[in-house]
């Protein structure tokens, strides 16, 4: 999807601040319109987590993110937890999306119940009857029973619920590895593709092959020449990139590549960057 829209993304005192930060970061570098929204005790969670004091007037914010993101001007608009007259409080101008990333369990009870006590509550509930996408990212650990009944009830009304819980089976090599992880799910919802810049890495678009699911390492993989797995999306036997634990256990090692031509292989296996798309040594799984 190459067409600009404007995803609403709203800041609540959960912690994992660092999520919904790269999330504007992605968003904004995909050429998406952000609406950002922030409670008052996000700012002190910005603090603690990210060294950050997040600045109580809106327009410091979106000077401040605007400048360090490379924003267009217009593309960044920030809004106070009480500005009422603000475009996302009313469903005639919604946002294509929205996403509260962290979410408080004290949000979510409120967007379950359809408080609309603030912004970010009446922007959640204006995206619910609109009928508009809208992604709650948890990060509390365990979930009561109150906790689960309140993220069925808005799960049934169609929102859906990510938790914040990075996977492990991209061999990640630091937090920012597992934060971009998180980011990745989420734009996956928003049907956005993430952009990718490691060191020595060109900047790459991931779409398909997980459609932003992207590895933790930019470097070369030994895979096998006579091992096989299978691809767990189509039920085919492929060689062996299809299934990394399986590859381990044979002895002649040999550099293979990605197996690029399945789209509907969701996530990447070990190791591989876009250094390793190529057009040698495919298996077609189709």
């Amino acid at each position: 999807m190459n067409e600009a829209r404007t995803i609403a993304v709203a800041l609540t005192g959960a912690s994992g601040m660092p999520y919904g930060v790269r999330l504007v970061e992605h968003l904004i570098g995909a050429g998406q319109r952000v609406w950002l929204l922030y409670s008052q005790v996000a700012q002190i969670v910005a603090r603690q987590e990210m060294d950050w004091t997040l600045p109580s007037r809106p327009v410091e914010v979106e000077a401040e993110l605007g400048e360090r993101f490379g924003a267009a001007a217009g593309q960044l608009r920030v809004f106070g937890r009480e500005e009422w007259f603000a475009p996302p409080a009313s469903g005639s101008n919604p946002p294509d999306a929205m996403v509260v990333c962290p979410c408080t369990m004290g949000t979510l009870a409120s967007i379950a119940a359809g408080l609309s006590q603030n912004l970010i509550e009446r922007a959640a509930d204006v995206a619910i009857k609109e009928g508009r996408k809208l992604v709650l990212v948890p990060r509390e650990t365990p979930f009561s029973a109150i906790h689960l009944e309140n993220m069925l009830k808005l799960a049934r009304l169609g929102v859906c619920i990510l938790p914040a819980n990075p996977g492990f089976y991209t061999r990640p090599e630091s937090v920012q590895d597992l934060v971009d992880f998180v980011v990745a799910r989420i734009l996956d919802q928003l049907d956005v593709p993430m952009r990718w810049r490691r060191a020595g890495v060109k900047a790459t678009e991931i779409r398909g092959l997980g459609r932003g699911v992207a590895p933790a390492r930019a470097r070369k993989v030994e895979w096998h020449r006579f091992c096989f797995g299978t691809c767990q999306w189509h039920g085919r036997r492929v060689r062996c990139q299809g299934n990394p634990q399986a590859a381990m256990r044979c002895k002649r090692p040999v550099t293979l590549f990605i197996l690029a031509s399945c789209p509907a292989m969701r996530v990447w296996p070990l190791g591989f960057s876009d250094t390793h798309l190529s057009n040698n040594n495919e298996e077609q799984c189709s």
